[in-house]
């Protein structure tokens, strides 16, 4: 599952910030279905995995046996909107960094591996 978080969006919290392609469109994966906010948890339309791609720290997101998550110009200004697609060409690429986090760099054995680790995306396209 991949999850949208922002400061600047904390009083929605009664909606879902799961992704997930939308439904109504998942027919036909050649029209390119949208990714949406909106997703429930444990869906099969918002399974995501993390697959490496080409490149150090570069990896890339796939919906189980329908595609990678890409982007092609959106409505809004221009600014890119995800999809759902099979061209390379226009996948997503992420790279993770290593963040230092003050909350979690404690010296408490309580919290796991996982817990203490941090990453961070930054998509590029």
């Amino acid at each position: 599952m991949i999850e949208f978080k922002s400061d600047i969006w904390p009083v929605c919290n009664e909606f879902s910030k799961l992704w997930a392609v939308k439904t109504e469109e998942l027919s036909d994966v050649s029209k390119e279905p949208p990714i949406i906010i909106g997703g429930r948890d444990r869906a099969t339309n918002a399974r995501f995995f993390v697959q490496k791609a080409e490149g150090a720290n570069t990896y890339k997101f796939s919906n189980t046996n329908l595609g990678d998550i890409g982007t092609k110009p959106g409505g809004w200004l221009g600014a890119p909107e995800l999809i759902l697609t099979n061209d390379t060409a226009k996948t997503l690429l992420v790279k993770f960094k290593k963040v230092d986090d003050i909350t979690t760099a404690t010296t408490s054995t309580s919290l796991s591996l996982v817990d203490k680790l941090r990453l961070r995306m930054f998509p590029f396209y």
